[in-house]
């Protein structure tokens, strides 16, 4: 049964604009005492909506299938007392007040509803308490509803944050050597684009194409450094092993093919004397090597790199002759320029950095002065340009280069 509150004497067209909306479920048996529940509602600022049960089915339904702001219970109904529609009300797990109404005056009573869950007693004699006990409870109800949804709100966006730490965590995780497949295929494709479509291309697209490029090669370089620091700290607690030079050679090309070093190029390597040190910083040395021996190729010319290692007798260098590997780079078709030469390697650190093109040579140096060596570029009478590699064949932080 559904019944609206309609305080005697007004029409639903009087009732005050600040009437306050208030969803009731009574558990009565008493029309008469839901009326006057009803009345004193409504004349203290509240427009109730109620229904009202007297059985456990009837009230279990009626929590279970509507919303409701609170339940106003008799407390000592026959046939359905309080401590069974509390044990339904609990049962239903609803979050808002049971209010347990009784007529009477026993204080044993009020203590016993207030422990099996009731928010409040009060007396049918003294419904005037009624409304504090409802405003107050309602207030109550709603800060705790506020209060849950701030912690479920503080709960989602602390597992929102989680989530975000392990994406980032698994990010961070990513070894330097993950990302340069990504990012080889972006240099590869837009220089393809250059090569094909340049001539088709407007002066600004191409200047677009430029800048893609230069911005892809400037994140390749810093994934190299940190690959190669990455590398450089993982090995630094076994101390130096064996450098394969071939190997590092090969591993360094094989990481160039289908960019810099297309199908038709060839890179050959000869014996080399066993040498200590850092195989991924040799690595390292050979892939911006042959990336920019790459870039200064002769167009549509393939590439015919020969790479060989020898004990370095030079008297003249530190330490005893035999202590020095001097590795030799030759490519006879390359093309650099002679005022360029003298730029790529140069010997003092600051102003002469190497720029466009030649950038990536400093790297090479870095990388070989950081190894206590030194690398050096010429042209060659009969064309080409040879690039002279000096390392110690063991580590040696102590000494000057050669």
């Amino acid at each position: 049964m559904r019944m609206e509150a309609k305080e005697p004497g007004k029409t639903q067209g009087m009732r005050d604009a600040m009437d306050k909306p208030l969803r009731v479920l009574m558990v009565e048996d008493s029309q008469d005492d839901v009326a006057l529940v009803v009345r004193v509602l409504s004349r203290n600022g509240y427009d109730p909506a109620f229904r009202v049960v007297d059985r456990a089915g009837d009230m279990a339904r009626a929590l279970s299938g509507e919303l409701w702001d609170l339940v106003i219970a008799d407390f000592t109904m026959p046939g359905f007392p309080g401590h069974q529609s509390l044990a339904v009300f609990k049962e239903s797990e609803v979050q808002i007040p049971y209010i347990a109404l009784s007529d009477r005056v026993e204080v044993e009573l009020a203590v016993e509803a207030i422990k099996a869950g009731a928010a409040d007693y009060v007396l049918k004699s003294n419904l005037a308490r009624l409304i504090p006990a409802v405003s107050g409870e309602i207030a109550r109800a709603q800060a705790r509803r506020e209060s849950r949804r701030a912690a479920e709100t503080l709960a989602r966006r602390s597992k929102e944050r989680e989530r975000e730490q392990k994406e980032i965590q698994t990010v961070l995780g990513l070894s330097p050597r993950d990302l340069q497949e990504p990012l080889r295929k972006i240099l590869s494709f837009t220089q393809r684009l250059a090569d094909h479509y340049g001539d088709r291309l407007e002066a600004t697209a191409l200047d677009y194409l430029e800048r893609a490029r230069a911005s892809a090669m400037t994140m390749k370089n810093l994934l190299s450094h940190l690959s190669e620091r990455e590398t450089s700290s993982h090995d630094q607690g076994n101390g130096p092993g064996p450098v394969d030079l071939a190997g590092a050679v090969s591993e360094a090309a094989r990481s160039l093919a289908g960019g810099p070093l297309g199908p038709e190029d060839r890179v050959e390597t000869g014996e080399a004397p066993e040498i200590l040190g850092d195989q991924g910083r040799m690595v390292s040395l050979f892939r911006h090597l042959l990336e920019n021996i790459a870039a200064f190729r002769k167009p549509g010319k393939p590439l015919r790199i020969k790479i060989r290692g020898q004990v370095h007798e030079n008297p003249s260098g530190p330490g005893p002759p035999g202590t020095w590997l001097r590795i030799l780079v030759e490519e006879t078709g390359l093309e650099i320029p002679t005022e360029c030469l003298s730029c790529l390697f140069p010997s003092t650190d600051g102003l002469d950095e190497p720029r466009g093109q030649g950038q990536g040579f400093s790297e090479c140096r870095i990388i070989v002065r950081e190894m206590g060596g030194n690398i050096l570029a010429e042209n060659r009478d009969g064309g080409g340009v040879a690039f002279t590699i000096f390392i110690p064949r063991e580590p040696l932080p102590d000494e000057d280069t050669p």
